[in-house]
């Protein structure tokens, strides 16, 4: 997955340099092969708890001269090079975003949610969109953490993707698989060789 990814941003033509945050040799050698130089990651910026954007924070120390990054995630290997530069292009319109996230729609609309109380009843998380027709609905998008592009002043002073000026890229849905469990991976790879062959 590592190896695709790093790939992806390369062919992209949009960086500089790839780099890879990771506290892990054996990731570190699979980025060093496949040409990105690894930012060693603090053990304490390693564990379950760590946030994205205090791996990011850490990574931008290293790189004084970034001006604009863009995180994108190992798992986002059914991202094609034309979507970063696509969403690239986003920092640059006249709305001047600060930030650019790559987004989805949601499968079912997000207004009809249900929330689970302590005896396992369900009732609507915004109850205020009960009897509403959906076409009245909002349109309403997610980070489908496949990437995030940021300008580096923006970054550190908000310290958070979901900053001021923030724009969402809708990728295209077969370019996204969030990948939580095994079941995930192996649909991942089901999708990425029926791509390939």
């Amino acid at each position: 997955m590592l190896a695709h990814t790093i790939n992806t941003a390369k062919n992209s033509g949009l960086f500089d340099e790839v780099f890879v945050s990771t506290e892990d040799e054996q990731i570190s050698k699979i980025a060093s092969t496949f040409g990105a130089t690894v930012v060693k990651r603090p053990h304490e910026l390693a564990s379950d708890r760590s946030t994205v954007v205090e791996v990011c924070m850490h990574a931008l120390g290293q790189l004084p001269d970034a001006k604009v990054f863009c995180c994108i995630y190992a798992t986002a290997v059914l991202l094609e090079p034309d979507t970063l530069r696509r969403s690239f292009d986003m920092l640059d319109e006249p709305s001047k975003a600060n930030f650019v996230m790559g987004v989805s729609n949601f499968e079912f609309p997000a207004v009809q949610a249900l929330a689970s109380n302590s005896h396992g009843f369900l009732s609507y998380m915004w109850p205020e969109w009960i009897n509403i027709q959906s076409q009245f609905y909002p349109d309403l998008v997610v980070s489908n953490g496949s990437f995030y592009w940021a300008r580096r002043d923006a970054f550190l002073k908000e310290r958070t993707f979901y900053g001021e000026n923030l724009r969402g890229y809708l990728v295209p849905r077969d370019q996204v698989k969030d990948i939580n469990d095994g079941a995930d991976f192996e649909m991942l790879k089901l999708n990425f060789e029926q791509r390939c062959s």
